[in-house]
């Protein structure tokens, strides 16, 4: 059972208030008060026929006379509702306006419909109580809907209007002695002329690339380099007298490859431990601004060794270097502010926002290395696989938190409120973008063990596992406060070791 504080009319006009079969709709407007709007819409998916607690709230928790939630149809199909002293109406939405009722009926009601998008109105009648059970029920090739829930991932926003790279020349820099020269230098001649590359990278304005002459370095390399220095070095290495480099210009975009004897420091970061990578720009003595990617020699990072495990960041790096190039006019470089949460144990660009996900690096059509799928906010929006490009043979699941409205340092986000020692239950729905060949399993963990640190949240669901339209529910238990002032909860849908997803929220105390 789920208690749903769906829409509402508590304080808007009469005809809120009588018991015929009016039209409410035409009544008021949108049927939505300001005032009182609560966060999100009810989603009812009518493949698997379900009985749902409904409370006549409004998002204040004040009583209201009218409730609605959504669904969807992928085809014909006959729907039912059952609910007992409510009058009951199906809409179909026509933008932000209601339009009029297709059918309406008391207590139960049951209408012949095509492929779309419906709202559901239930209006409780005078003198019944402020909550009911509603019953749903769908029969035809319709009721299966994929995915059954809307899916409310986040959008990467360029919240500085920060310019991407149009025109990346993939430039390698390699020193003598480098085992994986060759291989590193097809392989930024295969990502400049991939799909893979327009993939990840065009709907940011991201043009296509092309490869310049590879830089083959003699002298010996750097044993240490922090980040200012890794920056300086690449600007003295420009600076005219260093031939091999040739005439640096906006379009370039330098891979430099550091031998193992390098060790790279980020911010107190260690390269092989820390990161397996970063990108940055560098502005020249003439003022000429260039993108770089500093890699160190990993052994073994994320899972990975050798070549691929080296392959597999440069693809994470080159992606971010073109969608976020600068680092002093931010671009594609963080989630929307209701998704926040995303960012805090991996980071915001579109390499960090699938970094962590199951699955993520791996081979794709036309590139014969390891490379890392990275965000994509089209995909996102569609309700897709966000880690583009999808190449597991099942289709997309995930699992999502249905959470609240909450701060988070001061700022506006969403997620929960859990006081320390305290449990909270929430729902966690799951879609899929098309029918798996088997049930999807679900966990959750805390996103402090990403990094190694105690857990500050206990997390349990009912069951773990489901399909497309289930609902499941995890229980939240705050075992301590974090000193930041907030934990996060990270929720995994995943079908095989390539179909997987990654869900983050918030909880504060």
């Amino acid at each position: 059972m789920r208690v749903l504080a769906l829409f509402l009319c508590a304080s808007l006009v009469p005809a809120c208030t009588t018991d015929d079969l009016g039209d409410p709709a035409a009544t008021f407007g949108d049927g939505k008060d300001d005032a009182a709007a609560p966060s999100r819409k009810a989603w009812l998916p009518l493949e698997k026929p379900e009985t749902l607690t409904i409370s006549f709230t409004d998002a204040t928790g004040g009583d209201a006379k009218m409730v609605y939630a959504e669904f969807a149809l992928s085809g014909p199909a006959t729907v039912s509702f059952d609910a007992a002293g409510v009058s009951l109406y199906i809409y179909e939405p026509d933008g932000e306006d209601w339009g009029y009722p297709l059918a309406r009926h008391r207590s139960h009601l049951t209408a012949d419909l095509d492929a779309g998008t419906y709202r559901l109105l239930l209006r409780r009648r005078d003198g019944y109580a402020t909550s009911t059970d509603l019953t749903t029920g769908c029969d035809g090739d319709g009721c299966i809907v994929y995915p059954a829930f809307p899916v409310d991932m986040p959008q990467i926003v360029n919240l500085k209007g920060g310019p991407t790279f149009v025109e990346p020349r993939l430039i390698a820099v390699t020193f003598d002695g480098d085992a994986f020269r060759d291989d590193v230098e097809t392989y930024l001649a295969q990502i400049a002329g991939s799909d893979y590359w327009s993939q990840t990278t065009a709907e940011y304005g991201v043009g296509a690339a092309t490869v310049g002459a590879p830089i083959h370095l003699t002298g010996p390399a750097p044993a240490s380099l922090d980040h200012d220095g890794a920056r300086a070095w690449l600007v003295a290495q420009l600076d005219g007298t260093h031939p091999e480099w040739g005439t640096a210009d906006a379009h370039a975009f330098y891979v430099v490859f550091f031998p193992e004897t390098t060790q790279l420091d980020l911010d107190g970061a260690k390269g092989c431990t820390g990161f397996g990578g970063y990108h940055d720009s560098a502005v020249l003595g003439d003022g000429t601004a260039v993108i770089y990617a500093a890699m160190p020699r990993c052994a073994v990072f994320n899972g990975f060794s050798g070549l691929d495990a080296l392959t597999m960041s440069v693809s994470h790096e080159l992606v971010e270097g073109a969608t976020d190039p600068f680092s002093s006019k931010y671009a594609f470089a963080l989630p929307d502010d209701d998704h926040f949460a995303w960012s805090i144990e991996t980071g915001g660009e579109a390499g960090d926002m699938c970094a962590a996900v199951p699955g993520a690096n791996t081979h794709v059509p036309g590139i014969s290395y390891v490379v890392q799928r990275t965000w994509s906010n089209l995909a996102a929006k569609a309700g897709a696989d966000p880690c583009v490009p999808h190449v597991a043979s099942e289709p997309y699941v995930v699992a999502t938190p249905v959470v609240d409205h909450i701060k988070v340092m001061g700022n506006a986000t969403t997620g929960i409120v859990v006081p320390v020692g305290e449990t909270r239950t929430i729902e966690v729905d799951l879609a899929s973008a098309g029918q798996p060949s088997k049930s999807f399993d679900v966990r959750a963990v805390d996103g402090n063990t990403l990094l190694g640190k105690p857990a500050n949240l206990e997390l349990t669901f009912d069951r773990t596992s489901g399909d497309n339209g289930d609902r499941l529910h995890m229980t939240i238990h705050t075992l301590a406060a974090d000193p930041r002032g907030f934990s996060t909860f990270i929720i995994a849908a995943q079908t095989d070791a390539t179909n997987a997803s990654l869900m983050h929220g918030f909880v504060t105390y």
